[in-house]
């Protein structure tokens, strides 16, 4: 779903709305925040994950956050 490229903030929402839609077909009761979504995709981008380790998303929502993990695949 995801190339390596350099978003833009408008292009990084969007991107990160789209997540949150599809997870909410999945997840009627989806967790995850734009911003952490934000932040999830740029860490994948990066390949470093440890911005994600305090997040809440990872913390209390971890079923969640390893969906979101799939749908970037």
């Amino acid at each position: 779903m995801m190339h390596a490229t350099n978003f833009t903030k408008h292009s990084l929402t969007l991107l990160a709305q789209g997540l949150k839609l599809e997870m909410l077909k999945r997840r009627p009761d989806a967790k995850a925040t734009i911003t952490d979504l934000k932040l999830l995709i740029q860490c994948r981008q990066k390949g470093e994950y440890s911005a994600m380790f305090e997040t809440k998303l990872y913390v209390d929502h971890g079923g969640e956050y390893c969906e979101y993990l799939q749908l970037l695949s």
